[in-house]
């Protein structure tokens, strides 16, 4: 079997397989350029036809390529952004992600957060990184000192505050 990458370079790969023998897809050879990758092997060079049956005769397979673009995704500063990858002509909806003790207020693609949230990204947008906005979760603390001297009101806080409770008196 001959396996011809199909780049126009004529690069190929060729593999002994018995006569008779049927082909398992998991063994083929796979390849990422960095911009795009083999998502299958054809029989037809420009068109997507697996090969199925048995090995009779000498064959040659095509990859098939598919190009892809991958974007970070940043949540946190002091973390590495995680990977989204999108297919070309495809559109994708951005994750909603979770932070304790904040809000999060949508994607932006600059660090500073101008402009408006972007919630799709498509193979040809404009930026490679999308940067996660995040706004403080508010909490309030009610106090009820069953017979106690009264206390202030509702105290409002946020993950990012230190409280000290008051002490109720009799």
């Amino acid at each position: 079997v001959t396996f011809d990458y199909n780049e126009g370079s004529y690069n190929t790969e060729t593999k002994e397989v018995q006569y008779g023998s049927v082909l398992d897809p998991n063994t083929f050879p796979q390849n990422d350029t960095g911009s795009k990758r083999i998502i299958g092997w054809s029989i037809y060079r420009n068109e997507l036809v697996e090969f199925t049956g048995t090995v009779g005769n000498n064959i040659t397979l095509y990859a098939m390529w598919q190009e892809y673009k991958e974007f970070n995704l940043v949540t946190d500063a002091n973390q590495e952004p995680s990977k989204l990858t999108i297919d070309k002509n495809q559109e994708l909806e951005l994750p909603t992600p979770k932070k304790d003790g904040y809000i999060f207020e949508g994607w932006f693609t600059t660090s500073h957060f101008s402009g408006f949230p972007v919630e799709k990204v498509t193979y040809g947008s404009a930026f490679d990184t999308y940067y996660a906005k995040w706004s403080p979760e508010q909490y309030s603390i009610s106090f009820e000192t069953n017979g106690g001297d009264a206390l202030i009101n509702n105290v409002s806080y946020t993950i990012l505050d230190n409280i000290n409770l008051p002490s109720p008196g009799k």
